[in-house]
């Protein structure tokens, strides 16, 4: 690994900057928190419950306490990867065995993201089910935790490996455009996934019932009218099996 690469030297930097600044920010916020998060502002008393408050600022402190030994630890795992020369070594691996330009890259993309995938695995899990669980917002099962995984992975496939292709694809035919040409294609899966989400993606993870009809059906139905906004139905999402957070 050459050190004295630029590309070397602005990511270091960058890094540094984006953990330095996230930590310092981070840190603001906990010291106030720590100072007057507790503190019922007068023009809210009567309206606020103290102790959930502290219960809030406590499931925050706990998060925060958490993310910063979790920081570290990617910080680590990046640098490491970068600088001992795993991701040349893991392109030049991935060419050797498939010498397809489209190949090697989706093979290095999912090569290259198993080392921090697999060490942030225990993070993840001490959030969810130690976190999450001890401040009740968490109504999570590893069953369901595990096919959510595996159905987060499915549907990232589906959308990053036509990204990676389309961008390989306009590299080699459009050299001086191509990023003109990606941005075009990646604006319109974005604005195709918003009209997929809600339709196809989202229910694979929750349940979505139509809404009751009533006063709250009623005042929606109106504002949609008012604003012309066209919809085939108004759902209520339950997300109890995972989560308690409203």
């Amino acid at each position: 690994m050459n050190y004295s690469n630029v590309f070397v030297i602005l990511f270091l930097a960058g890094t540094f900057y984006d953990f330095f600044i996230n930590h310092l920010l981070e840190f603001i916020d906990w010291s106030f928190r720590k100072k007057h998060g507790t503190e019922v502002p007068k023009e809210l008393e009567g309206h606020v419950d103290s102790e959930k408050l502290k219960q809030v600022c406590a499931y925050e402190d706990a998060k925060y306490f958490f993310w910063i030994p979790k920081n570290i630890v990617n910080l680590a795992i990046s640098l490491v990867l970068v600088l001992s020369g795993f991701y040349v070594w893991v392109f030049n691996l991935s060419w050797d065995w498939t010498s397809n330009v489209y190949l090697t890259i989706l093979l290095f993309v999912f090569l290259s993201s198993i080392p921090s995938t697999v060490l942030m695995i225990p993070f993840k899990l001490y959030r969810e089910f130690k976190i999450e669980k001890k401040f009740g917002f968490s109504n999570m099962t590893l069953k369901i935790y595990i096919l959510d995984s595996i159905k987060e992975t499915l549907v990232s496939l589906l959308i990053v490996v036509p990204l990676i292709l389309a961008a390989v694809a306009f590299i080699g035919h459009f050299e001086k455009l191509w990023w003109l040409y990606f941005g075009l294609v990646y604006l319109a899966i974005a604005l195709g996934l918003s009209y997929v989400y809600p339709i196809w993606v989202a229910p694979l993870f929750n349940k979505f019932v139509p809404l009751e009809d009533g006063e709250l059906k009623e005042k929606i139905e109106v504002l949609f009218e008012k604003t012309g906004f066209k919809t085939s139905g108004i759902f209520t999402m339950d997300a109890s099996k995972r989560s308690n957070h409203s």
